[in-house]
């Protein structure tokens, strides 16, 4: 991960201080697992909406923080919402899936869904990773913050042209 990196070893930070850093991540994505039932009372899609929404949050608050003081005001609400926004994404897009899907071709709809969004993690991760490096080299090195905000300034106009 981009930050537990970064925390231990350009700010020293002790492993499980970074670890605890991340807790957010977990807690709000356990949370968002049992939102299952919203889809009985909202549309799908305006969940699904949301989630994303969420996520375009993210990128901008994570682009902006990138110093052990940014951790509360930019890191913190970025791990919470990007969190609750992929959970929501994630889970109300699969309900979606096996809502529209005859119950004989779900499984392998599903199985087709998760294959893709795999290959796509793949492709985005490794454009990401390409776009960190590149900028680091030219501007001061991994210490710097510049490379890891140019790929989540990268990942806002790709979710903008993807809406």
């Amino acid at each position: 991960m981009i930050f537990s990196t970064l925390w231990q070893n350009i700010f020293k930070w002790s492993v499980i201080s970074s670890a605890v850093h991340m807790f957010p991540i977990g807690v709000t994505s356990f949370a968002m697992g049992f939102t299952g039932s919203l889809s009985r009372i909202f549309s799908p899609k305006w969940i699904i909406l949301t989630g994303l929404s969420f996520c375009m949050v993210t990128t901008v608050l994570l682009a902006l923080g990138g110093g052990p003081q940014d951790y509360w005001p930019y890191i913190f609400p970025a791990f919470s919402l990007g969190s609750a926004g992929a959970m929501l994404t994630y889970t109300h897009i699969m309900i979606a899936v096996f809502q529209s899907t005859p119950s004989s071709m779900a499984g392998t709809v599903g199985a087709i869904f998760t294959g893709a969004l795999q290959f796509g993690s793949a492709i985005g991760l490794a454009g990401v990773t390409s776009i960190e490096t590149s900028v680091e080299v030219i501007h001061g090195g991994s210490h710097e913050y510049r490379g890891r905000a140019a790929a989540f300034c990268f990942l806002i106009h790709l979710s903008i042209n993807i809406l």
